[in-house]
């Protein structure tokens, strides 16, 4: 068990600093392709919101990894991972989804790790995401119905 956690540790710090490093150089780039203007008009533009979306993106995603570690702890799966680790492959899963359709990359990638780090079986991974998934559906519903009837003017 210590093992794993150790190789987790270490392949995590390898790797987020290289995708570190690769997000700097990708802003740099940009920034000298033409961002200059976008980037001019972000800084002189309302900086308040566009720190509060970025406040707002960490506080949804800490928050949907707090429920699928709850999701994975009421199913008494085993897992050495703490909390930094579970936010790493929640993030790391919505990485991939920007090249690959959300739902792979979210089961590809958290059904995986939690399979190798756990020792459980493909399923119950699987179903840890599955459940994690339906409970984002009923929290669109219950946002999407009060909106609709704003929007119709019922209400």
């Amino acid at each position: 068990m210590k093992r794993i956690r150790n190789e987790i540790t270490a392949a995590s710090s390898g790797k987020s600093i290289f995708l570190t490093l690769a997000g700097f150089g990708f802003l740099v780039i940009l920034f000298f392709l033409g961002g200059k203007e976008s980037f001019k008009k972000i800084v002189n533009g309302r900086i308040f919101f566009v720190i509060l979306s970025f406040i707002s993106i960490f506080f949804l995603n800490l928050v949907s990894t707090l429920r699928w570690r709850i999701i994975i702890r009421t199913l008494n799966i085993k897992t050495p991972l703490s909390l930094p680790h579970f936010f790493y492959y929640t993030i790391s899963s919505r990485a991939a989804a920007l090249v690959l359709p959300q739902s792979v990359a979210d089961l590809g990638i958290r059904t995986l790790i939690l399979k190798y780090v756990s020792k459980s079986s493909y399923n119950r991974a699987f179903f840890t995401i599955v459940i994690d998934r339906v409970l984002d559906l009923i929290i669109s519903f219950i946002f999407i119905i009060p909106t609709l009837l704003v929007a119709s003017g019922s209400i």
